[in-house]
């Protein structure tokens, strides 16, 4: 994926749960703003992180 993407994506996935974040900080429902804050970290660490899947080669599995 490329770089552009993946820094529209992490900023998306940062805004958006900082305002759900904030919603229930406010709300005093620590619990709910912790679970929110790991899956941030997260989804970060697998968008930035984990390697891309990529699908078999058929060179292998093709008879000629």
């Amino acid at each position: 994926m490329p770089t552009k993407i993946k820094l529209i994506l992490t900023f998306l996935v940062v805004l958006i749960t900082s305002i759900i974040f904030y919603k229930h900080f406010i709300n005093n429902e620590f619990i709910r703003s912790t679970i929110i804050l790991v899956i941030l970290i997260i989804m970060v660490f697998g968008l930035w992180i984990l390697p891309e899947a990529t699908g078999k080669t058929k060179e292998k599995n093709e008879k000629k």
